[in-house]
Parts: structure tokens; sequence; C-alpha cells
């Protein structure tokens, strides 16, 4: 068991999550971080700009979204998030059980669940696609008001629908407005298996620690969602293929050596929602407590970061005026000349992504 350092843990991580140390292209980021948060589209798409070695475009990430390369599912914590073709059947592997087995809508409703996946899987394979909106209208018009607002009743189908491979969503913005049938990929159709579950959890397991570590088994439910019970088990099993390392009393661990050459001088102008910030449970890693309701607020929604070197050092929003992007930066401390510079820099590389142009960046 090796001892780890406050800062190796923070370098490491930035490093393995691919902001210090870049993915090549999209598809790679998507699949090493086992899936991107996405109800916000847009911070999704910053999430893999950030984590990727070339100059990507929207259009770049339009065309894999067009070509079905990722797509939409509602994977871990139960909310929606972006991942390659390749894993849907894990992320079904992993899932699926955990929302069937709840007393949700589906297990109430069971017979209208059965009733509307039956039509909905009939039209995905006639017309390999439907709308989101004719999924609700066949939902009203089966259910005709039966469900109250506290079922979640069309969250709960629309989801299962995904895990049970009828259809995938297709990313879109400023939400979902489509589902694809599943018989548009040239992928294996689902079903439920035990063993293949196992396998995929412990796949989900080790690359979390891979490209999240070094982290705690804790952080692994936080970011998996999966109950602590089921995470200690896998653990047992896969553990002789991680490292093991220790820090303030707890257990930390990777999946392959720590690169020794890990630094980082860069400012890095996180998104809302990055995976760096979702993904752990303990967090005064690289927020001092005081701060956390600065980026962690109510309703699960997570701040836009500002991180310079190892350290974060404020949030930011922004405001869109026609084509021009002006950014508001809240600092955590006073941020320095050579940073605010920086900071520009990055600004004006977002407002490309965007097809926007910078107008102002405003400090307080």
């Amino acid at each position: 068991m090796k001892e780890i350092t406050a800062q190796e843990i923070i370098l490491q991580r930035l490093a393995r999550n691919g902001l210090t140390t870049s993915f090549t292209q999209p598809l790679n980021c998507v699949q090493a971080l086992a899936g991107i948060q996405s109800q916000f589209q847009q911070w999704a798409e910053i999430s893999i700009m950030n984590r990727c070695s070339a100059d990507i475009t929207m259009q770049d990430l339009a065309e894999l979204y067009s070509q079905h390369h990722i797509i939409n599912l509602w994977g871990q914590r139960h909310t929606l998030h972006m991942y390659v073709k390749e894993d849907w059947n894990r992320v079904s592997n992993l899932y699926e059980p955990v929302i069937s087995n709840k007393n949700y809508a589906n297990k109430r409703f069971s017979d209208d669940f059965a009733y509307l996946m039956a039509q909905i899987a009939d039209e995905c394979s006639k017309n390999h696609l439907i709308s989101k909106a004719t999924v609700l209208a066949m939902i009203e018009e089966r259910m005709q008001g039966r469900y109250s607002e506290q079922d979640y009743f069309e969250y709960i189908f629309i989801a299962l629908c995904c895990l049970r491979g009828i259809f995938f969503g297709l990313p879109e913005k400023p939400y979902i407005k489509t589902f694809i049938g599943r018989n548009r990929l040239d992928i294996e159709p689902w079903s439920e298996d035990t063993e293949n579950a196992t396998k995929d959890l412990e796949k989900s397991m080790l690359l979390y620690f891979q490209y999240y570590g070094p982290a705690t088994l804790m952080d692994f439910c936080h970011w998996s969602g999966l109950p602590q019970s089921v995470a200690k088990h896998c653990l047992k099993t896969v553990k002789d293929k991680l490292t093991t390392h220790t820090y303030d009393g707890r257990e930390y661990f990777t999946h392959g050596d720590l690169d020794s050459e890990t630094s980082n001088s860069n400012v890095l102008l996180l998104g809302k929602f990055d995976p760096l910030f979702v993904s752990y449970r303990h967090k005064e890693w690289i927020i001092p407590t005081k701060l956390h309701k600065q980026v962690w607020r109510t309703a699960g929604w997570v701040e836009a970061v500002i991180v310079d070197g190892d350290k974060a050092v404020g949030t930011w929003r922004h405001n869109l005026k026609g084509q021009k992007l002006s950014l508001q930066v809240n600092e955590f401390t006073k941020i320095k000349a050579t940073t605010r510079k920086k900071v520009l820099a990055k600004a004006e590389k977002l407002a490309l992504f965007w097809d926007k142009t910078l107008d102002s960046i405003t400090f307080a």
C-alpha cells in the first residue's frame, strides 16, 4: 500500500481524465470516461472539447451523432449520458435491473408498461425512429391521466425503453426530441444476462479507477449510482488488478501505473456538470469545504469551474446575445493577471467552438 499526496491526487485525476493528457478524438474520450453527463447537451460537448487534442468543431460532433457513433441513454445516477454505441449493452446490464427492481412506475403500472413498450417497439421496427412527442402522446392515450407527477411515469418509461434496447436518444439541443430504433445499429439485441452483467460491472470499475483514479470506493459508488454492497463485492474481484494508495486515512485505488511526469501549468475552463466535478463523493480534494456550495448547488446543479494548475480559482457563467459571447467570472480569491490572460485565451477558444465572437469577460 503506497502513500499518496493531495497534489498527486489532483494531478493524476487531471491527467487520467483527459484534461492535461488529451484523448486523440471524441470517441476515445466518451468511451474511456464511460459516458458523459448530458442533460444539457452543450455542456457535455464542452467536456469533450476540453479533453481532445485536436481542434474539434460542433460539426465534427454532429456527424458522430448523425452516424449514431455517440448515443444518449439513461445510465449512472439515473441521469442522461452520452455513450459510444458499443457500450449500450454494458449500460443496460448495469442499470436496467436498478430501475426494474425498484418500486417505480413500472411496478405499479406493469401491464401498461408492457403494452406501450410493445407498441413503441413495433413503431421503431417499421419507421426506425419515433419522436418524443409521439411517445408522450401514446402514453397519454393509454393512461388517460391515471398517473400523477410523483410517479415519474414518462421518465421511467423512456429510461427503460433505452435500457431494454428498444430505442436510444439522438443527441440534440436544447433537449432530446427524437428516439432511434435499435435496428439502426449493427449491435446485438440486449437481453438480461447475469454473467455478462457481472463482467460489465468489473469493466466499469476498472475503467473508473483508470480514468478517474486515484479514487475511493465511495467515489465509485457516487459516480456509478450503484449500491455500496454491490461495489464492495466487485472490488474484491478486481482488487488484484488495482494499485492501492492511502491518503488522510482513506484507501485510494488506481488501475494502471501512476505517471511520474504529471504536472499542470495550464488554465482549464471547465463547463457545467464536468466529469471532474460529478464523479467523486469526497469533494474537498480540489474545492475547500467552505466553497462547496458555490460549485455544487441545490437540485444537483454543478457550476462551471476554472482550474489554474492544481487549484480551482473560481466559477464562470456566460451570456449569449446574438453572435456575441460574454463571460462573468466569480473568483474564489483574486485571480492574478497572468491567469486572467489564460482565461481569456480559453474563452476565445470556447467562442470559436460555439461559432460566436467573444465580447467581454468580467471578474468579480
